[in-house]
């Protein structure tokens, strides 16, 4: 079993989102959010200090009040989803459920299964459901598509069961390689999705009708160039993991390096990016 460092950091809760995105910089295992705190979990071998987190992010602006460092329970993280999650209606035919949760769907309905276990991308968090509810209205059908920053490959899982073609769902973490390949297993998609560990340059020069990356501002960021080359002449990008305040400065970004329409999708303080007919420039 993986064992872990755990933080606290107290500041204001209205900064949680932002603060959350900048940690994110850092090599973490997770972040979760209580009512003034946020808990931070780092791999036991990390050598990421209090001292390293506060001062950086005291730097970027942000009002630490308390940083201290304990040391996780163990759990059993099987029982721990098990016992917490849920059936979800996403959208107008998107099912979400875990297997141990039986679910009569109606014919129209499309029922993905996803135990989550270590990884992101349950359909719970508002990114999730903006990426699930663009692709139903998307056409997909026959299309080669990229999950990047799969984590649970929900949204690879999804755009099978849309229609779509061949589907790499691609993460950088060994969790998202195990979870991913399990969820696959339970939805029977395995001939159409490949669950790959690695980046953006291990996939060489494959190019993809559609891309979908629910991942965080700074790896989005980092990634565009590579992004919008990897994206076939008019195909579609599918952006999430973005704060509205940042929606101007990846839009920035991202036309350095293509053509595109886009269209702004919202939901509490997040949102998401449609952005099709891309060209990349020359």
């Amino acid at each position: 079993m993986k064992n872990f460092r755990g933080i606290y950091l107290y500041s204001q809760p209205e900064n949680f989102e932002r603060i959350s995105e900048k940690l994110w910089e850092f090599e973490l295992e997770g972040i979760t959010e209580e009512e003034n705190r946020l808990i931070i979990y780092l791999s036991e071998d990390s050598f990421l200090s209090t001292e390293e987190i506060s001062s950086f992010l005291m730097q970027s602006g942000f009002d630490i009040s308390g940083i201290e460092e304990f040391t996780p329970e163990i759990k059993n993280w099987n029982e721990e989803w098990e016992q917490n999650l849920r059936i979800m209606k996403i959208g107008k035919k998107i099912v979400v459920r875990p297997s141990n949760k039986p679910y009569e769907a109606d014919l129209d309905e499309i029922v993905v299964i996803i135990d989550p276990k270590m990884s992101f991308g349950t359909g719970e968090h508002q990114t999730t459901r903006l990426v699930m509810e663009i692709l139903e209205n998307t056409l997909v059908t026959g299309k080669k598509v990229l999950d990047y920053g799969s984590g649970t490959a929900i949204l690879a899982i999804t755009a099978v069961k849309l229609g779509a073609g061949d589907v790499i769902a691609l993460d950088n973490d060994e969790w998202c390689l195990l979870n991913g390949n399990e969820n696959v297993e339970l939805n029977d998609v395995k001939d159409k999705i490949e669950v790959k560990l690695g980046s953006l340059a291990d996939l060489g020069p494959d190019k993809f009708d559609l891309i979908l990356a629910n991942i965080n501002r700074h790896i989005l960021i980092e990634n565009a160039e590579m992004m919008m080359q990897q994206i076939q002449p008019g195909g579609t990008v599918i952006l999430s993991g973005i704060l509205k305040d940042d929606v101007k400065d990846i839009l920035e970004v991202f036309s350095r390096y293509s053509n595109f329409s886009s269209t702004r999708f919202d939901k509490d303080e997040w949102s998401a990016l449609k952005l099709e007919n891309t060209r990349i420039y020359s």
